[in-house]
């Protein structure tokens, strides 16, 4: 099958909905309620404490944490010292913000140029994201072996081995049902949920249909267990950078910024938490 390359501008939009997609959500949601419960103060047909419980409901992300604190800084007697505390708390707060916001682009920068070479560069561009970390968009047994290893960490797939299992079946129907919560909802929306799901059940059809047809054969069953173990490598592979002219060691540097990033950002969380207490 030949792999198809995506322009630029499909690429970026492709990637502008998928990354900010979730938050986009949330932030019209927060904007709506925002608007709503401000008209209500105004019309005293509510308190700023009611409408202040009503958006921590819907803040998204950091906007909550910022939200506590001007609120405090509001309650705090004028002039004190813990007004002048809590204000340089939030100065900070939306500082760390934002310089992480753009470490983090740049991270995302670097990333993206290991596996797009520079138009100067003679190696060969490659789509992204890679065809093996795309949700199937037709049911097929492939489209089966693939939905349960994309919906399932890596370390969980060695455990896995009778993906036609209804124990394995009820465990992604669980995961992937558009009615359930559950914490793939960060990731994909109830609509994405729903034409997953479709695609999986058809696609179960399939592989109950050829276990049926194949039952107790142990070549069948051998072929079978290549064909998910298959699946695993393609998405496994899709991981690493596949420039030409990019060492692979330099992708373990970047996934080590990225930790520090992380452990800093933890690190800062927990010491505002012990404040707070």
């Amino acid at each position: 099958m030949q792999r198809r390359f995506y322009s630029e501008a499909e690429k970026k939009e492709k990637n502008r909905i998928r990354n900010q997609a979730f938050y986009r959500t949330r932030k019209v949601e927060y904007e709506r309620v925002k608007r709503e419960t401000a008209a209500k103060v105004a019309s005293n047909q509510m308190t700023q404490a009611e409408a202040d419980k009503q958006l921590d409901k819907v803040a998204p992300g950091w906007y909550k944490t910022i939200r506590e604190l001007q609120r405090k800084i509001n309650i705090a007697e004028a002039g004190s010292s813990s007004q002048t505390e809590l204000q340089v708390r939030l100065n900070d707060l939306v500082q760390q913000n934002a310089t992480m916001a753009e470490q983090y682009h740049e991270q995302c920068q670097y990333i993206y140029n290991l596996y797009h070479p520079t138009t100067d560069s003679n190696d060969q561009a490659i789509s992204f994201p890679f065809p093996a970390l795309e949700w199937p968009n037709k049911a097929s047994t492939e489209a089966y072996l693939k939905i349960i290893a994309l919906v399932f960490p890596m370390s969980y797939w060695s455990k896995i081995t009778s993906p036609e299992s209804k124990t394995v079946r009820d465990c992604v129907h669980d995961l992937i049902h558009p009615d359930k919560v559950d914490k793939l909802d960060q990731y994909l929306s109830p609509e994405d949920k729903t034409s997953i799901s479709a695609i999986f059940n058809a696609s179960a059809e399939l592989v109950d249909r050829e276990m049926q047809k194949w039952s107790g054969n142990r070549v069948k069953k051998a072929e079978w267990s290549q064909r998910w173990a298959k699946v695993q490598r393609d998405i496994q592979t899709a991981y690493l950078p596949q420039s030409e002219s990019t060492p692979s060691f330099v992708v373990g540097l970047v996934f080590q910024d990225v930790y520090g990033m992380m452990k800093a950002k933890t690190r800062r969380d927990r010491e505002r938490r012990q404040v707070q207490e």
